[in-house]
């Protein structure tokens, strides 16, 4: 099976919604599947195709600054197909499925030609900080097949759409972090994400620490 994540613009730097996509890549190319990742040269929701074209003959003009095209910092197999700067849906590789990422790729693989994949919407969070809470209500009914994460996102996708998406929760890596001192010897350590957008609740994991210090 030929497998299409469609991906925002690549920055090449670390994100955690990236690493999810990847760490699936891996996970199907070592299955036998075929699996292109591609990531669409500005993808902003204001951006129409024409748009986007215009600035990407810029880009490659020198006038406009190309989205990287390289991926550093996560192992990717060499086997997955990397697919930098796709400006319109039409230039999407063909494929059995076609998988958006995030509400911005929703709304691009949506206008994409049959030939492109059955496409699927793979909703990792509630993405009101693209473009407000409407601009993400409506890409849960762009008649993609919805998939989650989370109990909380399917009774959000299922009573804005109508249909109950299927869970598919994030895994654990059991052979990542592995310990390397017994517990009897461990002294006290806490790690705690550091992020500015409210829907990680650093601000409610630092009253946590509080309390505990308290």
């Amino acid at each position: 099976m030929k497998i299409n994540f469609v991906l925002p613009g690549n920055e090449d730097v670390v994100a955690g919604g990236y690493k999810v996509i990847y760490q699936y890549a891996n996970q199907l190319v070592m299955r036998g599947n075929e699996v292109v990742i591609s990531f669409v040269y500005s993808p902003r929701f204001y951006h129409n195709n024409f748009v986007r074209s215009m600035k990407f003959l810029g880009a490659s003009a020198g006038l406009f600054r190309k989205n990287k095209e390289q991926v550093t910092w996560y192992p990717l197999s060499d086997k997955i197909i990397l697919d930098f700067n796709v400006v319109t849906p039409k230039h999407l590789k063909d494929a059995d499925v076609l998988v958006a990422t995030g509400v911005e790729t929703s709304y691009f693989i949506a206008n994409a030609p049959g030939s492109k994949g059955n496409k699927f919407y793979f909703i990792q969070n509630y993405e009101t900080w693209v473009n407000g809470r409407e601009f993400a209500d409506k890409s849960f009914c762009l008649g993609l097949h919805n998939v989650v994460i989370a109990t909380w996102l399917q009774k959000l996708v299922q009573n804005l759409s109508g249909i109950k998406p299927p869970i598919v929760p994030n895994f654990l890596e059991t052979k990542f972090f592995s310990p390397n001192t017994e517990i009897e010897h461990r002294g006290h350590t806490v790690a705690l994400l550091n992020h500015a957008e409210p829907s990680k609740r650093t601000a409610f994991g630092l009253q946590i620490l509080e309390k505990l210090e308290n």
